[in-house]
C-alpha cells in the first residue's frame, strides 16, 4: 500500500537491553514512540527515530501515520552498553508515508523516506546526527516493491533499487541495479 492503514509504521513504547546470561534488565529507554523500522545498531550505539507528539503518545494505537507527525520526529543515539543518550536531533525530513527506514554503516546513518512517487534519502553523521548529504529519486513502480525499496549498503555504496549512490558524497552512480524480479521480493547485501 502507498498510504493508509497498511502503510502505517509499527512503533514501540521503549527499547531495552537484557543481560544474556541471566535475563537481568541492563537498561530501558522510554521517551517517545520508537519507529521499529528505524532501529539500527553499530558496535557501540543503537539508533532510532521516535515520535514525541503528546496526542499520539496518549493513544492506544502503536501504528503511526507519519504524514501527520512531520515536526514531532527525533533521531536518537544511545550507548549500546549503558543505554545513556549520546545525542538527539529533531528531524526536518519528508515523512515516510509509504516506508521509513534507517540503516547504519561505517560513520553514516541513512534514512530513506518514501511517499508521493519518490524516495527522499538523507545521510547523517553517526557521531552527532548532522546531515551530510541528501538525495531524492523517483519510484520505478508504484507496486510490487518499486515504492517500498529497503536501503542496503555494501562497498561504500548505498543501494535504493534501482539506484546506487556513493556513500561518501551522495552522488548517484551510473550503474543502476536491475529493476526486475518476481513479485514483491526485496534484496540483501553482504
Amino acid at each position: 500500500a502507498e498510504q493508509g492503514d497498511l502503510a502505517k509504521k509499527v512503533s514501540s513504547d521503549n527499547l531495552f537491553s537484557l543481560d544474556k546470561s541471566n535475563n537481568e534488565l541492563l537498561w530501558k529507554y522510554e521517551n517517545g514512540m520508537i519507529i521499529n523500522s528505524t532501529i539500527a545498531i553499530s558496535d557501540d550505539k543503537v539508533f532510532f527515530v521516535e515520535c514525541r507528539d503528546a496526542k499520539t503518545l496518549k493513544s492506544d494505537n502503536r501504528r503511526l501515520d507519519l504524514k501527520e507527525l512531520k515536526n514531532k520526529l527525533y533521531m536518537v543515539a544511545l550507548d549500546v552498553k549503558s543505554g545513556e543518550k549520546q545525542w538527539e536531533e529533531k528531524l526536518n525530513v519528508v515523512p515516510g508515508i509509504t516506508v521509513f527506514f534507517l540503516i547504519h554503516s561505517g560513520d553514516k546513518l541513512v534514512l530513506s523516506s518514501s511517499g508521493d512517487g519518490k524516495y527522499d534519502i538523507y545521510a547523517f553523521n553517526a557521531d552527532n546526527g548532522e546531515i551530510v548529504w541528501t538525495q531524492e529519486m523517483s519510484w520505478y513502480s508504484d507496486n510490487h516493491g518499486g515504492h517500498m525499496s529497503k536501503p542496503a549498503i555494501t562497498s561504500n555504496k548505498l543501494i535504493m533499487r534501482p539506484a546506487v549512490f556513493d556513500m561518501t558524497t551522495g552522488e548517484r552512480l551510473p550503474d543502476d541495479m536491475p529493476k526486475g524480479g518476481h513479485g514483491c521480493g526485496s534484496y540483501a547485501c553482504t
